[in-house]
């Protein structure tokens, strides 16, 4: 999120995720894992709820140490700076794609944050169905993610043959709980790391 998104000040408000797309140069890194990055990537933007205060805070260090500068409303790193994070956040990135169904979730409720509710729009169809090929999940995914929603009377039940795959009841209980669950997921693994 670092290096993509650069440090946009906004980054601290409101709970809603991200969905980023992870920098071309990242692909020399992890070539022969490029499915597995943009779902790790993905799976980030979707713990912005949770992380937006630790990424401010991070920000303001790298300005405090000369590492990075503010311009507009955003930060952003001294071009040295940016050669020397990605080889960090290599580190941890493979650290942290090591844990490949937390990633999936994360991922999945991301894509149902962002692409739902899913209008009979076929641009907006294509985009989704290429965007699910290339973070290389299928709609179990994101039928797995939703079940929680269905139990709790939010959506309909994810039907994988007929577009709109769900109806959504309650648009914002629908945004609500998929965030809930992403805070509730991350909570969990630290609680396994620790």
């Amino acid at each position: 999120m670092t290096v993509v998104v650069q440090g946009r000040e906004w980054l601290g408000i409101g709970d809603e995720t991200l969905f980023i797309e992870p920098p071309l140069e990242w692909s020399l890194y992890f070539a022969e894992q490029k499915e597995l990055l943009n779902r790790a990537i993905v799976a980030l933007g979707a713990l912005r709820p949770v992380l937006k205060d630790r990424y401010q805070k991070f920000w303001e260090d790298l300005k405090r140490l000369g590492l990075a500068f503010s311009c507009r409303g955003a930060f952003t790193l001294l071009p040295e700076a940016t050669w020397i994070m990605l080889k960090f956040i290599k580190d941890k990135i493979a650290e942290f794609i090591k844990n490949e169904r937390l990633i999936r979730d994360l991922a999945s409720l991301n894509m149902l944050y962002n692409y739902f509710p899913l209008s009979i729009d076929q641009d907006k169809i294509s985009r989704f169905l290429e965007t699910l090929s290339r973070l290389g999940l299928k709609l179990e995914d994101l039928e797995k993610a939703s079940h929680d929603l269905y139990v709790k009377g939010i959506t309909s039940r994810f039907i994988k043959d007929r577009l709109p795959y769900i109806i959504i009841y309650n648009e914002k209980r629908f945004k609500e709980s998929i965030i809930e669950k992403i805070r509730l997921l991350y909570s969990q693994s630290r609680q396994k790391n620790n």
